[in-house]
């Protein structure tokens, strides 16, 4: 044994081994992991695996971990540490950790061990030995090392996976990406992969790759780099979780702490303005610091075509949402046209061309581009994907279910962590909005019924979001009313819904919705109440974007139950400021559309009222905002022909 702050600790991995049908282990059925083996824990889901019985229930410092320092005097009487230690034929001894998985949706590796140790601690862990089925940490202060962080070879590598999980294995599918590092050749290569998968978009994929190398060269700062930024998604509406902002800051300041070109540092502390005090900075903050910091680069470097395309991803990341001109979003599609014509098949420059367009007043600039996305990269989900956002824009339905044909079975060939891509649900929800644009019902419905299989998805916000919209836009497309008032709420049960109100105001809007256009007005109303507590929650994650438009659907649903009571004048009212609040948010490109817009449901209520030239008015105000929707479409014919009438 050393003093304090040196103290040798025994640390034991344990898995259940039991059947995934069952949530919580029984008595002997725990196996023991050899070193740097990993387990499928996804037979667990919110059981703790020491117990809630415990009287020293651990705390879970870590989303898929939780650990019992065993004791004699006050662990005697525990029963899982009794099956465990029966099982390890060992007593009771001091210093014993058992670290065991409680998360049922991942695997589990040393990294999250590591990890979890240290946060527990507040102490940096540092790998000694390995040895048989233990390893030895010693601990010290993390204080007095400041951010001196030594892990073991193993310690960025994703969750277990190998190189033979990666399935792009080189750059002849992804484009063309020449971003020099000093390191050696190999990792030369791998960092090319790694940013050509960041600027698909495919970070799950790239962290696994950046993961992998650094085992194999713990001294190339620029893996540690890009180590950090595949768990930084600019664009995307997730949020990043404490684990990962854990991870991807020690990964900065390793990198940080390497030896460097000028160019590669200015790269590393970009990356760095982004998790520099993540604890109490607010995500928007940092994600400005970044974006300011990578202008800078570009500035530095002008030639530097990745400088330039990161610099354009963070103009669009930080474009005012609210602004009708596009102003910075224009600006940023033409550094991206210009980097495009030096590099034509450089990934960045043309996927963030197609996000800088992605509006309805610009999106005829990105014709070109969508359509030669496929071109340099045609085995990558989200670049067969990506092109759809402008045909949906253009209302070319035909284009966007061909390409989400192939982006969807693309997707399949990529599963992270043991679950489909979420790249997969989210061409689907963009697959089956087509089909009901062309009246396909019967092929939306068997797309739908085909995800089945797939389960379970990676349980991100782009998958929640396709969860929750896919049934209420299959229902209320179709006006099918009882449908959409019997919409299970959370399905599937897997996914965090509570992370996402935004996201699952969805179920209660078409299940509000459907219930109000049958004349079920006490069930609608129990809706409503959903909607008002998912607003306030909404409230407090997204004031300026989310929340108005989880606003705008409690409001419609609120406008058909005055309608269908009698009270029209104010029916019309809020469905009038519902549609105006919706259409002043563009949509975000999470969605290819409203589930069922505001302003074609005010249309739909002018046409019951005898209002043909109002409704006409409104059915076309709609197609502005969405191109050749089916029912906007058809409502102008039949708003023409009753006034013809």
């Amino acid at each position: 044994m050393y003093d304090n702050p040196w103290q040798e600790i025994e640390i034991i991995f344990a898995a259940p081994a039991i059947s995934k049908s069952a949530m919580q282990p029984g008595p002997g059925e725990w196996k023991f992991l050899q070193p740097y083996q990993t387990v499928d824990v996804c037979c667990l889901r919110r059981a703790l695996v020491f117990s809630e019985r415990s009287s020293d229930q651990p705390r879970s410092f870590h989303p898929r971990l939780a650990v019992l320092i065993h004791e004699p005097r006050t662990h005697r009487q525990n029963s899982d540490y009794q099956h465990l230690a029966r099982e390890r034929k060992t007593e009771p001894a001091r210093n014993k950790v058992f670290i065991c998985a409680i998360d049922g949706s991942h695997e589990v590796h040393y990294v999250d061990i590591i990890l979890f140790w240290a946060r527990l601690k507040q102490r940096v862990s540092v790998l000694l030995e390995v040895d048989s089925m233990l390893i030895k940490y010693k601990l010290f202060d993390a204080k007095a090392l400041s951010f001196l962080l030594v892990f073991s070879s193993a310690g960025f590598a994703h969750d277990g996976h190998q190189d033979q999980d990666m399935l792009i294995p080189n750059l002849g599918n992804l484009g063309i990406v020449n971003f020099p590092v000093a390191c050696s050749d190999n990792a030369q290569k791998a960092v090319n992969t790694g940013v050509g998968l960041i600027h698909h978009m495919m970070y799950a994929q790239a962290e696994q790759l950046f993961g992998s190398w650094i085992e194999r060269e713990p001294d190339c700062a620029m893996l540690y780099w890009g180590y950090s930024m595949t768990l930084f998604h600019p664009l995307w509406p997730d949020t990043i979780t404490e684990e990962a902002l854990d991870r991807g800051s020690i990964a900065i300041k390793k990198a940080q702490a390497l030896e460097t070109s000028e160019r590669e540092l200015s790269y590393i502390n970009a990356a760095a303005a982004f998790y520099d005090n993540w604890q109490t900075n607010a995500h928007d903050l940092r994600t400005r610091a970044w974006a300011e910091a990578q202008q800078g680069v570009y500035q530095k470097y002008p030639s530097d075509i990745d400088a330039g395309a990161f610099r354009a991803l963070a103009q669009i990341v930080t474009a005012p949402k609210t602004d009708p001109t596009f102003s910075q979003n224009r600006e940023a599609g033409a550094l991206l046209e210009k980097l495009n014509k030096i590099s034509p098949t450089h990934p960045g420059s043309i996927h963030y061309t197609i996000h800088a367009y992605d509006s309805a007043p610009l999106a005829e600039l990105a014709i070109d581009y969508a359509r030669a996305y496929d071109k340099i990269a045609p085995d990558v989900p989200h670049a067969l994907h990506m092109p759809s956002h402008i045909f949906v824009r253009l209302g070319m339905w035909d284009d966007a279910i061909s390409w989400n044909i192939r982006s969807a079975k693309a997707a399949l060939n990529y599963p992270t962590k043991g679950s489909t891509s979420m790249h997969y649900v989210h061409a689907m929800d963009y697959l089956i909005y087509g089909y009901l644009q062309l009246e396909q019902g019967e092929a939306a419905k068997q797309a739908m019924q085909s995800m089945a299989a797939h389960q379970p998805v990676q349980p991100t916000f782009p998958a929640a979001y396709a969860f929750a919209a896919i049934p209420a836009r299959l229902a209320l497309e179709q006006q099918q009313w009882q449908q959409a008032s019997a919409i299970e709420t959370q399905n599937p049960d897997y996914i965090a819904w509570e992370k996402f109100p935004q996201v699952e105001a969805i179920t209660y809007y078409a299940r509000g919705l459907g219930a109000a256009r049958l004349g079920d007005l006490k069930k609608a109303g129990e809706n409503v109440s959903a909607l008002d507590a998912l607003f306030e929650k909404t409230q407090a994650i997204s004031p300026a974007y989310w929340a108005p438009l989880v606003d705008a659907q409690r409001q419609v649903v609120n406008a058909w139950i005055s309608y269908e009571a009698g009270d029209t004048g104010s029916a019309l009212a809020q469905l009038r400021k519902a549609a105006d609040l919706e259409d002043s948010m563009d949509k975000n490109p999470v969605t290819p559309g409203a589930v069922l817009p505001a302003r074609e449901l005010l249309a739909d209520m002018l046409m019951l009222r005898g209002d043909y030239a109002g409704a006409l008015l409104a059915y076309e105000e709609s197609l502005g905002v969405s191109p050749n929707r089916s029912n906007s479409l058809a409502g102008v014919a039949r708003a023409k022909l009753a006034m013809a009438q």
